[in-house]
């Protein structure tokens, strides 16, 4: 791959509107886009697939594509259009952002490519070459198939009060072996990596949206803004305050 020479078209964003479809249209070049609030319908080439919090698309050049936001759940997502001297014919059309890092790098490269910084032409090319090559770490997944179906499982359900009963049913096991199984995968117990998704998640709702603490803590399934409040020092050593400035 020669990353050096990727050149960004457009990055976009697509803020949440029940009524927002795209026309049947294809590229001419290669897109990223990935989810980050609501759901997201997709017809490819006549068939159809649903996107959730967290997934990542790949739209291949020339693919000829309709996206269309859930009323009920209206999407919100970040993109960015790019060309330049890489076979991404290899990469996966689909994949979950786990770690969060490739809708973080989008927003990144969105707000950079809008702003009036005078380096901003290195910096979304510095950006757009990280989103990429962490794209294609697609290829190479660190983590066993149980943890990421089951961080998928919990990434969808983060507002709801789950138990290690039920990890243990989504991943069709007992719960004991189920914790000594995850433990080993994941390299730390399953509802501790819960309480980090949950913390993630909040951390980000609360540094791209206005959204109160309140609301932030029970979309995260952390209760309310004390509780938050007292996880977010515990386990970043700072008030969730903080992170707004």
């Amino acid at each position: 791959m020669k990353a050096d020479q990727l050149r960004l078209i457009y990055a976009g964003h697509i803020e949440p509107d029940p009524r927002w479809r795209s026309k049947v249209h294809a590229h001419p070049d290669d897109e990223i886009v990935a989810v980050t609030q609501g759901r997201l319908f997709a017809t490819v080439e006549e068939r159809r697939e649903e996107a959730q919090t967290g997934d990542v698309l790949l739209w291949h050049k020339g693919i000829v594509h309709q996206e269309i936001s859930a009323e009920e759940e209206p999407v919100e997502f970040y993109y960015a259009r790019f060309s330049g001297e890489l076979d991404v014919s290899e990469l996966p059309a689909r994949m979950q952002d786990t770690t969060g890092r490739i809708r973080l790098m989008l927003r990144w490269l969105y707000e950079e490519a809008r702003s009036l910084s005078p380096n901003k032409a290195a910096l979304c090319a510095s950006y757009l070459r990280a989103l990429v090559a962490e794209y294609e770490r697609a290829r190479f997944p660190a983590e066993s198939r149980l943890v990421s179906k089951v961080r998928r499982f919990v990434c969808k359900n983060l507002a709801r009060d789950l138990q290690l009963k039920d990890l243990a049913e989504c991943a069709g096991m007992s719960a004991y072996h189920f914790a000594r199984m995850y433990r080993t995968a994941a390299g730390m117990p399953p509802m501790q990596d819960v309480r980090r998704l949950r913390v993630r998640h909040a951390q980000e709702l609360i540094e791209t949206t206005d959204l109160p603490l309140k609301v932030v803590a029970a979309e995260s399934g952390l209760g309310d803004a004390h509780n938050l409040s007292r996880v977010f020092k515990k386990c970043l050593g700072t008030p969730p305050g903080s992170l707004r400035g």
